[in-house]
């Protein structure tokens, strides 16, 4: 949905795209970038190099197409004019699993730089030769185009952007639209279908209900993704229920959207009895059930304590700490004589386990004694080995285990 809007797609084509009504083609498809693990920011640039169009006398038109094109029972109209130009889309991607504060702190850099080449590109004057800035490593550029939409050779930087987007001569363009005449206006009335808009406050609505289940299908596949990419983190019961979850929501949705698609069919050739009672059926039980936006997210708020826990460890081994988690042994504990040891259990989360991870927090910098926290979860029997407790933190020297104060 946020790339159709992205995109900007007028709403009754996003209702079809949405649908299946209508196929994207390759460049809408290359358009739409996994989300998965990533952050992306995108910039969509639209240049109109040229229109061209014919001069219709009624009789030559029809003396030329009509014998043909009246053969064929969907023919309804002809091209009397092409806007040519080019469509591009700068994504800009950091493929990292960042923490919320984080993904917004990137979010406003890439608005930041992308907002400054789409500045440069609106800017009509030669003089503007000021370069723009360079990305940090971990951001890349995938850009596509409807010029080249399988170019080899793909700009790296902003500044390849810019000279390629500027650089374009107007026989490089392509058609952007198409002005149509009917046939019926030059030849005598044809029998043509006529199609009736669904009516805005309707399309809002169901472009509302659309959006929300996008919005919902993110919040779970992204949280079951983030579980896969740190299954050392994640208990078995977490994983399954996430699965049993994603698995159920796949064809629920194919149900409702099936079921859209036939009333909005209906509504477009004019058949509205009944549908509008339908239609109210059909929202009442996606809103209802166990698969609405506001569902899915507080499914996904019960296994917070894993989701937190899966942020710490990360950021934790980044400072060379070691985590022994679901297939770690406490073999590791007996070949280091001294070190300190949170023995956290997430799923139990106090003020002790509270106090004792800030605690452990401020050795972590401690780069002169090693630092491990080992999963209470994962591992009870070491409270049972060396006598010690859940959430407590620990200094061990030579085996022997002491209370961090």
């Amino acid at each position: 949905m946020q790339k159709l809007i992205a995109l900007c797609i007028e709403d009754e084509l996003k209702l079809s795209l949405l649908l299946g009504l209508t196929k994207k083609n390759d460049f809408i498809e290359k358009s739409f970038l996994s989300s998965s693990s990533s952050t992306t920011l995108s910039l969509l640039y639209q240049k109109r190099v040229k229109i061209e169009t014919l001069s219709v006398n009624p009789q030559q038109v029809a003396y030329n197409i009509l014998r043909t094109a009246l053969k064929h029972e969907n023919s309804t109209h002809f091209v009397v004019g092409v806007e040519f130009g080019v469509i591009a889309i700068v994504n800009l991607v950091v493929e990292e699993d960042l923490s919320e504060e984080e993904l917004s702190q990137v979010q406003e850099e890439l608005k930041v730089q992308l907002d400054q080449l789409k500045s440069k590109l609106l800017s009509q004057s030669t003089k503007n030769q000021s370069s723009l800035p360079k990305l940090n490593p971990n951001i890349k550029i995938n850009f596509i185009t409807n010029i080249s939409p399988n170019m080899t050779s793909k700009p790296k930087t902003l500044d390849e952007v810019y000279a390629y987007l500027s650089d374009l001569k107007p026989h490089e363009s392509v058609p952007l639209s198409y002005t149509l005449t009917p046939l019926a206006a030059i030849s005598e009335p044809l029998e043509n279908m006529i199609i009736t808009p669904v009516n805005d406050k309707l399309l809002s609505q169901i472009l509302t209900l659309l959006e929300h289940m996008d919005e919902g299908e993110t919040i779970l596949n992204e949280f079951q993704k983030k579980l896969n990419s740190f299954l050392d983190c994640v208990p078995n019961y977490v994983l399954d229920h996430v699965e049993k979850k994603t698995s159920e929501l796949g064809p629920f949705e194919t149900y409702l959207k099936d079921w859209l698609k036939n009333l909005v069919l209906q509504m477009r050739a004019g058949q509205t009895r009944d549908v509008f009672e339908e239609l109210q059926s059909l929202f009442e039980e996606y809103y209802k059930g166990h698969f609405n936006r506001v569902f899915l997210k507080n499914f996904v708020n019960v296994f917070s304590d894993t989701s937190e826990k899966i942020d710490y460890i990360r950021k934790a081994q980044s400072h060379d700490v070691r985590y022994i988690g679901k297939s770690g042994t406490l073999a590791e504990l007996k070949v280091v004589p001294e070190f300190y040891l949170f023995y956290g259990n997430w799923s139990k989360q106090d003020l002790v386990f509270l106090k004792n991870r800030a605690l452990f927090n401020t050795l972590i910098t401690d780069e002169t004694v090693l630092c491990f926290i080992v999963d209470a979860e994962f591992h009870p029997e070491f409270s049972e080995k060396q006598s010690v407790e859940e959430n407590q933190l620990y200094y061990c020297h030579k085996g022997v285990y002491k209370n961090v104060e």
